[in-house]
């Protein structure tokens, strides 16, 4: 899934003070962006619904001479049942951590880790705003979507690379 995306604002190397005290920035995306739990249960306490997870597929790009250069990339909707697409969600993991860490596919990521009572940590290395008549489309909004990509740690390691783009539907329920 491939969208052209038009960036109106982004920051890097996020430090907590450029997001808290940055005023521009309604306070329920401060929350969606910057938590450091599982949106999964976040998006359920905004919602006062159960979230689903819609599988769009895992690819598996893999060299066969060289098994650490094999990447998994694993797309899902993640949304309620009255809202399907609140979060598009992409990560790419190495195959050996995948497969030892992550054993249902089917499930979010955040609240595997949680249920699992496994200790990870985000290291969140961009937040954007922008336009997309792809995105539009696919979760039939109007833009501007806010989003974040960033490094999840497991035991002081990185595991995967998560790239996630949010409805602005998720606004209406504050």
């Amino acid at each position: 899934m491939t969208f052209n995306f038009v960036s109106c604002w982004n920051t890097k190397y996020i430090l907590p003070n450029q997001i808290y005290s940055n005023r521009s920035i309604p306070i329920i995306w401060k929350i969606i962006l910057l938590g450091d739990g599982s949106f999964t249960r976040h998006s359920q306490i905004l919602t006062y619904a159960a979230t689903h997870i819609d599988h769009l597929n895992t690819y598996i790009y893999s060299s066969e001479q060289i098994i650490l250069k094999s990447f998994i990339n694993r797309k899902v909707w993640i949304g309620t049942n009255t809202c399907k697409k609140l979060i598009f969600a992409s990560s790419w993991w190495n195959v050996k951590g995948y497969e030892k860490i992550y054993k249902y596919p089917s499930q979010a990521i955040g609240a595997f880790f949680i249920q699992a009572e496994l200790d990870f940590y985000r290291d969140i290395h961009e937040i954007f705003l922008g336009y997309s008549f792809e995105l539009e489309q696919l979760f039939s909004s109007k833009g501007p979507f806010w989003g974040r990509y960033y490094t999840l740690f497991y035991r002081g390691k990185p595991i995967s690379i998560i790239y996630e783009i949010f409805s602005p539907l998720l606004e209406k329920f504050q």
